[in-house]
């Protein structure tokens, strides 16, 4: 990854005055180690690549967080806060503590979480390579990156299962098959937690990410 690509990555993610705006109100929700991560951070990219506004089919905005108080409660306080925080954009998001997650993951994907330490672990873990990334204030006037698995292929429009991931078995095509392979021009892919997204050719051989996201069907 070079400065140039993670300079153009925080540019382009910043071109959405939403997550400017959240990435400004992040320390006021209390959480340590606190990261905008994933969807809202590739969606400006991809957009930039087919040429449709920043903002276009952001679906929601993921925060991760970690606490060690893994209580329910806890946890609630800060999604409440953030209810509060982002109201006036008028967004969805998802705030989770990810010390929880091991709580919750196998019940709901069926594998165990692996251990991990800090959020930055767990944003090594999306089910998509390209989507690895994360985004805080650094606290100087600038921006910490997070991204372990590099930004080439989110600039490339590259789908690949994340191998990091205990449930790339959930991707399916159109029809229904397990799909493990790079995406082709026109599939259709379910990603947990149900989620479709449609690929589309648009420069020869490499298969971008149309970005328009519909739910799964059951």
């Amino acid at each position: 990854m070079t400065d140039l690509l993670a300079s153009d990555f925080v540019d382009l993610a910043l071109a959405n005055p939403a997550n400017v705006a959240v990435l400004e109100r992040l320390p006021d929700l209390g959480g340590a180690d606190c990261w905008l991560v994933a969807g809202c951070l590739c969606g400006p990219v991809w957009n930039a690549l087919l040429g449709q506004p920043a903002d276009a089919n952001i679906n929601d905005y993921d925060i991760f967080y970690w606490d060690p108080d893994t209580s329910w409660e806890a946890e609630d306080a800060v999604i409440r806060r953030a209810d509060a925080l982002f109201a006036y954009l008028g967004i969805e998001h998802e705030v989770r503590n990810q010390v929880r997650v091991p709580l919750w993951f196998e019940q709901r994907f069926g594998s165990p979480f692996p251990a991990t330490t800090c959020s930055a672990d767990n944003i090594a873990g999306f089910i998509v390579s390209c989507a690895c990334v994360g985004l805080r204030r650094d606290g100087a006037g600038g921006y910490d990156l997070c991204a372990p698995k590099g930004l080439d292929e989110l600039f490339a429009g590259i789908l690949r299962p994340n191998p990091d991931n205990p449930t790339t078995s959930l991707i399916r095509d159109a029809d229904g098959r397990a799909e493990l392979g790079e995406a082709g021009a026109g599939d259709s892919f379910y990603f947990a937690p149900g989620w479709r997204y449609r690929v589309e050719n648009t420069e020869g051989t490499v298969a971008r990410f149309c970005w328009t996201m519909a739910p799964a069907a059951e």
